[in-house]
């Protein structure tokens, strides 16, 4: 058995702000369309800014399985969905940024 150390500060935080102003659910909820873990992973990709700040690249590597369980994420991600969640992101955020 391996032991695992998460840095739980940003998990925490994620799910504090979700669970009681509903604020990254309401904002990116719509914006992912098919993607079926869209905000799993923009939580992946912001408790990656917050703790790790690594490229996208990096961030699976450096993740553990328990990380995506408490993000959200139900089944693993793939880089690639890494990287269209991303763009999605980038490419809707002025309506994103007036949802808010």
């Amino acid at each position: 058995m391996n032991s695992v150390t998460l840095p739980l500060g940003s998990i925490s935080i994620m799910d504090k702000i979700d669970r009681e102003y509903g604020l990254i659910s309401s904002i990116f909820g719509k914006a992912g369309g098919r993607s079926r873990n869209f905000v799993g992973a923009v939580k992946l990709l912001l408790c990656n800014r917050m703790d790790d700040a690594v490229s996208v690249h990096q961030i699976l590597p450096m993740s553990s399985d328990e990380r995506f369980g408490l993000l959200g994420l139900k089944e693993g991600i793939s880089e690639r969905s890494l990287y269209r969640d991303l763009q999605k992101v980038g490419r809707e955020f002025p309506i994103l940024l007036e949802r808010y």
